[in-house]
């Protein structure tokens, strides 16, 4: 792997090719102020982002009951709280304009190891604090931020200059069914194979299946896939949404 294809599978270079035959996409630049809140020693959530937070789970409290928050500090050392309003209000029309829920990643990595943080052990966000969590808990988002090169053979630490253009994906959420998603491998441009993206479950229709799955997921590849994208090495996604179809439209990124 070499560097130039790391940053051609970065989101940002290839959404806008894609964005029709992919999952609704916002991309939004990262601040310095934020890039350095992710890089910095324990979790403090900005105080704006908890106090929404609260006011929404007070509003969807159908019991009627209040909620009770107590923000007060417990008489240890009070870390500095961070705050970045603007970037927030831009994360908060976003997240509206997805219709209220969001799966979060980085140029190339989503939280998926931080899962065990949230509440329902989804990467779902409805709000900034949400995001905040997964990205700041997430092991896969610093190696993101700190080493997205480190396997490249062509990769010099002590003398590369490349910059970086960091930015927050919020991808519109989608109840997706983990036994229709697909990983695929290519090579010199020819798709080489496809296995499950979740290879420690098996599925049972998939081997009743194979025949059409591949079928499917090479036209999608072919037609919609091969000739837009630059690199001639590289692994991609696929969901297949209905099962027996041919058409390359009932496949997405």
């Amino acid at each position: 792997m070499k560097v130039d294809e790391v940053l051609q599978c970065s989101f940002p270079s290839w959404y806008n090719k894609f964005k029709d035959i992919t999952i609704k996409s916002y991309m939004i630049p990262l601040p310095q102020e934020f890039i350095d809140y992710l890089h910095a020693d324990g979790i403090v959530l900005p105080a704006e982002s908890i106090t929404a937070s609260a006011l929404e789970s007070n509003e969807d409290n159908v019991g009627g009951e209040e909620i009770d928050v107590d923000w007060d500090d417990d008489g240890g050392p009070i870390a500095e709280e961070p705050s970045f309003p603007e970037f927030e209000t831009t994360i908060k029309n976003k997240i509206k304009s997805c219709g209220g829920r969001v799966f979060p990643k980085l140029n190339w990595s989503s939280p998926q190891d931080a899962t065990w943080i949230s509440f329902d052990k989804t990467l779902k966000c409805t709000c900034p604090s949400d995001i905040y969590l997964l990205l700041k808990s997430s092991e896969f988002i610093t190696h993101d931020l700190t080493q997205p090169f480190c396997k490249c053979e062509d990769y010099d630490e002590d003398s590369s200059d490349i910059t970086v253009k960091y930015h927050l994906i919020l991808r519109q959420w989608q109840d997706l069914n983990p036994a229709a998603e697909f990983r695929c491998y290519v090579r010199n441009n020819q798709l080489l194979a496809i296995s499950q993206r979740h290879h420690s479950i098996y599925y049972e229709h998939i081997m009743d299946q194979r025949e059409d799955i591949v079928a499917d997921i090479k036209s999608f590849f072919y037609h919609m896939v091969s000739s837009k994208f630059t690199c001639a090495n590289y692994s991609f996604d696929v969901y297949r949404r209905d099962k027996g179809h041919t058409s390359h439209s009932d496949s997405k990124l």
